[in-house]
């Protein structure tokens, strides 16, 4: 690959089998990778990203390397579930550092979020919930608050530890949802969180993408 100009190689990558597209990726080099991926349509993106998900080093320097330019407008045409599972798939650290790449401003709440959480599905039992909880829970930051998401990462309730320990280990944990959660937008400033979490005397807010995914 190394005597493909940027264009030469990105045709080949789009006329390559979707299975070995990624395999055709990893033989650039990095300068190659960086041209390569900005030249792309939005759907072969997709289709690098998810592959790459597999290997977060190399996610993780393909996000860097890419221009803050290129990098937001491939995240904001992104859909929220795809990008929430990519970022699910790399180390604490690399989220940490993925979610700085995503070009939140300097002061929003994008920058200071944990990706640390447990979220559950609206179809578990309780005692499926617990079992979720306890293999997803040894390293969240809020195990007391646990996010109910349908299968597209869209939250539609929180319900603290408490409730879900009171409740029947057969009842459903649909049938525990109110909707009365609180949320923060990934976007909002500090100033907005702050007022927020007196307003509702947390200790711990779902962040939201403009799409409704935790």
């Amino acid at each position: 690959m190394k005597n493909f100009d940027a264009l030469e190689a990105a045709n080949l990558v789009e006329e390559t089998h979707k299975a070995n597209k990624i395999i055709l990726f990893r033989l650039l080099s990095r300068q190659q990778a960086k041209g390569v991926f900005k030249i792309l349509p939005h759907s072969e993106q997709e289709i690098i990203i998810q592959g790459l998900a597999e290997n977060s080093q190399k996610l993780t320097r393909l996000l860097t390397d890419i221009n803050p330019d290129d990098r937001t407008a491939f995240f904001e045409e992104l859909p929220g579930d795809i990008a929430q599972r990519l970022i699910e798939k790399l180390s604490p650290e690399e989220q940490k550092i993925t979610n700085q790449l995503l070009s939140y401003p300097k002061d929003s709440i994008g920058r200071m979020m944990t990706p640390e959480f447990v979220a559950i599905k609206d179809y578990f039992t309780v005692e499926e919930a617990f079992a979720h909880i306890r293999q997803h829970g040894k390293d969240s930051e809020t195990l007391n608050v646990i996010y109910i998401i349908d299968s597209h990462w869209k939250l539609i309730d929180d319900i603290t530890i408490k409730e879900l320990i009171l409740a029947n280990p057969d009842d459903l944990v649909k049938n525990l949802i109110n909707e009365r959660f609180a949320s923060l937008n990934a976007l909002d400033d500090q100033e907005t969180a702050i007022s927020v979490f007196k307003n509702y005397d947390r200790v711990a807010l779902p962040v939201l993408s403009e799409e409704g995914v935790l």
